[in-house]
């Protein structure tokens, strides 16, 4: 299912804090831009998209539209992490002066990120199992049925259990996502605002159940953010937040215990679905597809996130806020529900020597329409990561049949060693099981953008019909 493939999860755990702790440090100019109603969920529009160009077309005042501004404006986060944890945060004179709570926050994201070559291997594919959760047996049972032509009526259940298991498998981390958007919301508004939303905040049922804060969340914060926006015709960057929250709403409303329990219910009800099941506890199978926590250790994202939220708040001194909002909203565009690919981010600290990755994977990058096909699939990953005291690296490699098209593009104040890096990555790929059949090294970033490399980002069948 390639509209629900691209939907990432990078924090399993919710914030215990909720909004009570956000510092109100906000604007006080005023706008006077016309806006739309953020409370509205639109679907995106058809787009024509020339990759070359970057010209398209999509529907005016769009979330669509929205993320792809977003996109297109977004400062490498790989620099960004340079600026602030290679060299702020690892200072330890210069964390000192940021507050006892925030450094002890940062001290143990530092300890949790030393690692091996082995433990980063582990924390890729952990996220990587958390942002391929429609995969195994049963994933495949379901996908044969819409490709074989099932009826109109189980082809529908079939994808409203998918979009319920997809919410529902990521409802603490859509909280996690709705609470720092709500942060950067009171960053970027006037005070007066700012400090409304912090009093309205203070009420949120941390501790509650999904419904209570469901219930919360539509009935106390949607209203008042409704009410900024019609009274201030806010048209910059809270305007943009504020149209992330109520797409995140709406996934978060969706993936309640019961909604999933009663889309699995109707859907196991079908005799072609019973009898693709027959042999298997069915009880079990909804158990096991109930636990998201899968023994999957996400720690590190838990405090990286925790230390962004904080820095947003203005923990880590207002000369730093612009960098953290600039991270969270570059993870918040890449979760969004129009981001067809898989995403991953990888601090570590190998050897004494920090590293900071940033991973974007499309495990079908022929299919530009998302349509299932049985033809062998190529797969397409890039790469961006910045190495401490060496500088940055751009990696794209595409993989089909066992062949291996790698381009890799190095510092251009290292010392030129394109043979040396030819003939270690050859060796890592032969080491791999596979053929390298073309490469290329060179100095200097890549020319290329996210956008010229996954022209899918614009195809409108990979985006997930949020207006459902």
């Amino acid at each position: 299912m390639a509209e629900i493939s691209g939907i990432q999860n990078i924090v399993p755990k919710p914030s215990s804090q909720g909004m009570g702790q956000v510092r109100a440090d906000a604007q006080t100019s005023d706008i006077s831009t016309p806006v739309v109603d953020p409370s509205r969920i639109v679907r995106a529009n058809d787009q024509e998209v020339n990759t070359g160009t970057e010209a398209y077309k999509y529907g005016r005042d769009s979330n669509f539209e929205n993320f792809v501004r977003i996109l297109q404006s977004m400062p490498e986060l790989s620099d960004i992490y340079n600026d602030v944890f290679m060299t702020k945060l690892s200072n330890q004179i210069n964390l000192a002066t940021y507050g006892k709570d925030f450094a002890a926050e940062v001290f143990k994201f530092m300890e949790a990120i030393n690692m091996s070559p082995e433990d980063v291997l582990t924390l890729i594919k952990d996220q990587n199992l958390l942002t391929n959760k429609f995969t195994g047996p049963f994933f495949d049972i379901i996908r044969n049925m819409i490709s074989n032509g099932s009826s109109r009526e189980l082809t529908m259940a079939v994808l409203d259990f998918l979009k319920r298991y997809d919410a529902y498998t990521s409802t603490p981390h859509t909280e996690n996502v709705l609470l720092s958007n709500l942060k950067g919301i009171a960053a970027n508004i006037p005070r007066t605002y700012a400090n409304q939303l912090v009093e309205v905040m203070e009420k949120y049922p941390s501790d509650g159940t999904h419904a209570e804060k469901m219930q919360f969340l539509k009935n106390d914060v949607l209203p008042f953010l409704t009410k900024y926006v019609s009274q201030t015709h806010d048209y910059g960057i809270a305007r943009d937040m504020i149209a992330m929250f109520t797409v995140g709403l709406g996934k978060y409303e969706t993936g309640s215990t019961e909604s999933f329990a009663e889309s699995f219910k109707n859907l196991s009800g079908y005799l072609q679905i019973m009898g693709m099941l027959d042999g298997v506890d069915v009880a079990v199978l909804r158990e096991r597809l109930m636990d998201t926590e899968g023994g999957r250790d996400t720690k590190i994202l838990d405090a990286f996130i925790r230390i962004l939220s904080e820095g947003l708040s203005g923990t880590a001194g207002a000369s730093n806020k612009a960098s953290f909002q600039e991270m969270i909203s570059a993870l918040l565009v890449n979760e969004s529900v129009y981001m067809p690919l898989n995403h991953m981010v990888i601090p570590a600290n190998l050897d004494g020597r920090m590293l900071f990755s940033e991973m974007w994977v499309d495990p079908d990058a022929d299919n530009l329409t998302g349509e299932s096909s049985d033809e062998k699939k190529s797969s397409k990953i890039f790469v961006k990561f910045i190495i401490q005291e060496l500088g940055n690296f751009d990696l794209l490699l595409v993989e089909r049949n066992g062949k291996v098209n790698l381009e890799l593009h190095y510092p251009e104040t290292l010392p030129n060693t394109s043979q040396e890096i030819r003939r270690d990555i050859s060796e890592i790929v032969r080491n791999n099981n596979l053929t390298l059949d073309n490469m290329t090294v060179a100095k200097g970033k890549t020319e290329k953008n996210l956008i010229q490399i996954f022209p899918k980002i614009f195809t409108q069948k990979t985006s997930v019909d949020v207006s459902v």
